[in-house]
């Protein structure tokens, strides 16, 4: 039995004795309502650099937002490290604004010079004699060379009319893609420091994107074009730069015809400029080669995928029968792969919302009619066996002694030793969409038993319990009521979850399982776990979930005469490390 603390007794008495007082009439005094402040105070801290810390720099908050430091707007001078502090009040609690530095450069000459007009034009904000960099509110105060980059491509975003929602998106994309491109670490990337801005692979960087920034405006309306160019291309832009022998500016001053091509067959290969019909277009034989590899009656599959995330590749090789494939990660001289070879053959459905219910598309008693594929140009329409969800695969032909083959098989990653191979007299690139999700499952359905009758009396120690009964009851730690914590046999965290409730495309309520995994790396070889909730039942599902493999330029994925599976094959093989 727990006795009372005398201090929780003394507290409580108190409380009570000043609630009910000596005088029997009620208190019948309003409180005031609190005034609104008139004024709100508001204070930015940072640091301008461009190719180092700029000192003497004019900053202002430009709060109408036009790109200029207008007479009445919080203003000052950075010291000699660039650093700068601005306090001042508003009627407004959380203004919006930009961030404005602007200064004359003492060395016209300097590299600095170059870079800050070229980037100023590209925002429109330069002043006459003068440098110009911006940045939005959002990163600590710091106005640098990729705050400004960043800006030019928001101000596309919203010339673009994203949604708030897509603008968020997008900004998250380029700053993993501006990272990846300045080799930079992403979470650090708009805090640059002086010293970072000053080694010469940084100016280098910034030059070369910079002149790809005015190549790709004039060819496309891709927010994104310039620095996936630079990424895709960059070993190929240096070793042009190195074969020139006077540096990146030297260089880039010659308006060089090399740059140019490598640019605009990058941003073909990338479909984001057309080309020539007559080379490009796919014809009977080349619909012949793709359905030999691809759709054939003896359910082979000759594939091959490549996804780069940071400076590791992911690969799968499909070189042959169905379900056959390599697959695994290589980055550097480290390569990890695996075979997939083909198993027992589980019978499988999938729901079809039209007809409501479950379809085993290898089964022709059910009603259900699989749709012919329909070509329309290089685009083959066909639909996810057992449902009317529409699988579109766009294809881009390439001969193997072509410049836009040569171009495109060097930007592939160089770990993968692609280059050197023998490749067959046509391949093929494809980009495939799939328009909605699809929900499958075996057909003799795998359930658990619950004690919940409905999906919002779910909770995590019956997730733990069904699906990790080695960590129950003290194996684990809830950490809020949809994430918990596993532990290994030293009671330290090993692995962390969370799941959620949705709809699932059969309109029934679904749970999803997922690992909480940080690096981005890793986070590719995870995946959910999804079931449907019915009453007292779990039943496991698959969900396949939309997808549009063209948004991503660095996933590519080819087919080629079934022929260089072997090729392939053993090439990978030989790259296999030991770990």
């Amino acid at each position: 039995m727990f006795k009372p603390k005398l201090l929780s007794l003394l507290i409580a008495t108190s409380l009570l004795t000043a609630c009910s007082g000596s005088d029997d009439k009620d208190d019948t005094t309003q409180i005031p309502e609190p005034t609104p402040p008139t004024e709100y105070a508001h204070n930015v801290t940072g640091q301008v650099s461009y190719i180092g810390a700029i000192a003497g720099a004019n900053v202002c908050v430009d709060l109408n937002q036009d790109l200029s430091c207008s007479e009445g707007e919080p203003s000052t001078t950075t010291d000699t490290d660039g650093k700068y502090q601005i306090d001042w009040k508003s009627e407004t609690e959380k203004p919006n604004y930009y961030l404005l530095a602007n200064w004359i450069d003492t060395a016209p000459s300097s590299a600095r010079s170059a870079l800050a007009m070229s980037s100023a034009a590209a925002n429109t904000s330069a002043t006459t004699g003068g440098m110009n960099i911006v940045a939005l509110p959002d990163h600590a105060g710091h106005i640098n060379a990729l705050t400004n980059i960043e800006f030019s491509r928001y101000r596309k975003m919203i010339e673009a009319d994203l949604t708030p929602q897509q603008v968020i998106e997008f900004r998250a994309k380029l700053k993993s893609l501006y990272a990846t491109g300045f080799k930079q670490v992403e979470a650090d990337l708009f805090s640059l420091s002086p010293e970072i801005t000053l080694q010469p692979t940084f100016i280098d960087t910034l030059l070369l994107h910079d002149y790809l920034l005015n190549l790709t405006n004039e060819r496309t309306v891709e927010i994104l074009a310039a620095i996936e160019v630079l990424i895709a291309a960059f070993e190929a832009f240096e070793n042009l730069i190195l074969g020139y022998g006077f540096g990146t500016d030297a260089y880039l001053q010659t308006n060089p015809v090399a740059v140019t091509n490598k640019v605009e067959n990058t941003l073909v290969s990338f479909g984001y400029m057309e080309a020539p019909v007559d080379d490009k277009a796919m014809n009977s034989v080349d619909w012949d080669n793709v359905y030999s590899s691809m759709h054939n009656q003896a359910g082979e599959l000759h594939v091959l995928s490549i996804q780069t995330v940071r400076n590791s590749h992911f690969i799968t090789l499909d070189y042959g029968v169905d379900e056959q494939s390599l697959t695994g990660v290589i980055s550097g001289k480290v390569a990890m792969l695996i075979e997939k070879t083909s198993q027992e053959d589980t019978e499988t459905e999938c729901w079809n919302e039209p007809m409501q219910k479950w379809i085993n598309s290898t089964r022709n008693d059910q009603g259900y009619v699989s749709k012919e594929p329909i070509i329309e140009g290089n685009l083959l329409k066909t639909v996810y066996a057992g449902t009317d969800v529409e699988i579109q695969m766009n294809f881009q032909k390439y001969q193997n002694s072509a410049a836009d083959w040569q171009d495109l098989l060097v930007n592939l990653p160089a770990d993968l030793k692609l280059a050197p191979l023998s490749w067959p007299s046509q391949i093929y690139r494809m980009d495939i969409k799939q328009t909605d999700d699809v929900l499958c499952r075996n057909e003799a359905p795998i359930k658990h038993e619950t004690d919940v009758a409905t999906a919002s009396q779910m909770y995590s120690k019956l997730l733990v319990q069904l699906f990790w009964s080695y960590a129950y009851p003290d194996g684990y730690i809830q950490d809020t009521p949809n994430k918990f914590t596993l532990l290994d046999s030293f009671g330290q965290p090993e692995a962390q979850y969370e799941w959620g409730i949705s709809t699932s495309p059969s309109n029934e309520q679904l749970l999803t399982i997922t690992q909480i995994v940080e690096d981005p790396i890793e986070r590719e070889m995870v995946s959910s776990h999804y079931y449907l909730v019915s009453p007292y039942l779990l039943t496991e599902v698959e969900l396949n979930k939309a997808f549009d493999t063209s948004v991503n330029k660095q996933f590519y994925r080819f087919t080629y005469d079934s022929s260089f599976s072997n090729t392939l094959y053993n090439h990978f093989k030989s790259l296999t490390t030991q770990p």
